[in-house]
């Protein structure tokens, strides 16, 4: 007799990490997007970094049904998230995706397990970047603790822009040492001040951490992490990463500390990113900037940038850097 098209009960449905046999199936529907799975290659890449890391196989989660129970004959894969450690003490996930099948509760069930993973690696928060109309996933995450800061734009502007050049000549540009350490930590700490980007995540990870994460986006080059200098006093930053198989440049952080904002300096890092990448044969520049960030989106604008997509963030915070 076949099995009725309802839903799985819950108590039918158990979470942990997938067998070897299952990693393929979990990563395809771990990774999907709209409903579509991901391009092949995707997820050859995706088995090929997992195979440097056994921790990246801990954090890929399913949500099976054990055989016996429903009348399943093997154990069946009704969702999956996928956990990854990163830099800097944070974790991400990606949306939790599941069969029609599941329970309701699934994904959220699969978000929290993945949150205690994440917790259990001394992770300060674990983040999601979720389609930005995708109100199951949304709900997803609401139930399993997660609250949602800020919805991010993604920007991009081709180096061969008109009107594209070095910046005001007065402003001078050091580039990172390790001597400076301590100096770009606290310009980057003042840029954070009354910043309309992303602030609700500010004061969430030390800021040794959050140059970590910065640091391992694409790849690092010292001669890449600028500090902008105006009549001897460090006035803002500008951190960019290579992604040459993408043949672009990020830029991963611009900040101009609050005494002097207003003056145009936000225009002259931008326009400090596209030259640099120009100059060094990119086609193009990338970034990510808060969607309520209106003075930021319109200096980007200016330069050329244009949306290409637009992501929700879910947050998970587990302890307060400040105080450990």
């Amino acid at each position: 007799m076949l099995r009725p098209m309802s839903q799985y009960p819950a108590d039918h449905v158990q979470v942990d990490a997938a067998l070897p046999s299952e990693r393929r199936a979990a990563l395809e529907l771990a990774l999907s997007s709209r409903g579509e799975p991901p391009p092949p290659a995707v997820i050859d890449r995706a088995l090929e970094e997992a195979q440097r890391d056994a921790a990246e196989w801990q954090g890929l989660l399913v949500a099976t049904v054990a055989p016996g129970n429903s009348n399943v004959p093997q154990r069946r894969l009704v969702g999956a998230v996928w956990l990854r450690s990163l830099p800097g003490r944070v974790s991400s996930v990606t949306s939790p995706r599941t069969a029609a099948l599941a329970p309701s509760e699934t994904g959220s069930v699969l978000l929290r397990s993945a949150a205690d993973l994440a917790r259990s690696r001394q992770s300060a928060f674990v983040q999601a970047l979720a389609e930005a109309n995708d109100v199951r996933a949304g709900a997803d995450f609401a139930a399993a603790g997660f609250e949602h800061p800020a919805d991010l734009l993604f920007l991009v502007a081709d180096c061969d822009s008109p009107g594209v050049d070095d910046g005001p000549a007065n402003l001078e540009w050091v580039p990172y040492q390790p001597e400076h350490h301590c100096r770009l930590a606290n310009l980057v700490e003042r840029t954070y001040v009354e910043s309309r980007d992303c602030p609700g995540l500010d004061g969430v990870r030390a800021i040794d951490d959050v140059l970590a994460g910065y640091r391992a986006t694409g790849q690092f080059d010292p001669d890449r992490w600028l500090i902008a200098v105006e009549d001897g006093q460090d006035v803002g930053c500008l951190l960019l990463a290579d992604h040459p198989d993408d043949d672009q440049w990020e830029l991963v952080y611009l900040g101009v500390a609050p005494e002097f904002r207003g003056l145009g300096l936000g225009r002259a890092l931008t326009q400090r990113a596209l030259s640099m990448a120009r100059g060094a044969g990119r086609a193009r520049v990338v970034l990510a900037v808060d969607a309520a960030n209106a003075p930021a989106i319109e200096i980007y604008r200016q330069a050329g940038f244009e949306a290409w997509d637009r992501r929700a963030i879910f947050l998970r915070r587990f302890d307060n850097p400040r105080e450990m």
